[in-house]
């Protein structure tokens, strides 16, 4: 497995496996048969290219700051919340109005 967060390139073999993967129910434990298709899907994933993180710059300066931060530490656990700590200082309505104005 990478290191850290990164964006991998999907071969078709990964898109395949995972597809399967969502249909198994996440309460049961794994049969040998998924067992093995698990192994080849962490296989796959450590194999696989990295890719470039690519985000359209905004240009609204909060959610810019929201796009930065994200791109900096992609692994951060601060929230988007609209408090002391939390990435977009935006008001009341908060970071997800903001999208649906300037992210259309």
């Amino acid at each position: 497995m990478p290191a850290a967060p990164c964006v991998i390139a999907i071969s078709e073999v990964l898109r395949v496996l995972v597809s399967r993967a969502e249909t198994w129910d996440p309460g049961a434990s794994l049969s040998p048969e998924q067992d093995r298709i698990a192994q080849v899907i962490l296989d796959e994933i450590s194999r696989a290219p990295h890719e470039s993180l690519h985000f359209p710059m905004l240009r609204d300066v909060r959610l810019l700051r929201v796009a930065r931060a994200l791109l900096e530490e992609p692994g951060s656990a601060r929230t988007l919340e609209a408090r002391p700590g939390g990435l977009a200082a935006t008001g009341a309505h908060g970071p997800g109005c903001l999208c649906l104005v300037h992210c259309k």
